[in-house]
Parts: C-alpha cells; structure tokens; sequence
C-alpha cells in the first residue's frame, strides 16, 4: 500500500499530468506522513507476526 501513496502523491506533484490542481504543501505533509504511518504499521505487523510465528509472546 505504501508504494500506491507514494506513486500517486508523485502523481498529485506532476504540474504536466494535473496543473492546477496539483497538492499544496500542507497536502504533501499529510500525504508523507500517512505513507510514512502506513509503512511503519506494516513493518510492526511483519514483524509481531514473525515473532508469533517463532513462539515468542508480546504483552
């Protein structure tokens, strides 16, 4: 999922494909930190499973 934020914040900063309706700063922030968020909440859940996985109990 994160590779789909990325590609299309890339797409919403292209002034050839969108123009006038390109992101403005506060959007791009927001859009950087939701991908950002969305990443490292993938990551804990790879890596919370692997460790289930292997017999090791969190919490």
């Amino acid at each position: 999922m994160p590779s789909a934020l990325v590609f299309l914040l890339m797409l919403g900063n292209d002034r050839q494909i969108i123009s006038a309706h390109m992101n403005g700063r506060l959007t791009n922030v927001l859009g950087v930190s939701i991908t950002a968020l969305t990443a490292l909440a993938g990551g804990a859940y790879a890596v919370v499973g692997f460790l289930g996985a292997i017999g090791v109990k969190i919490g």
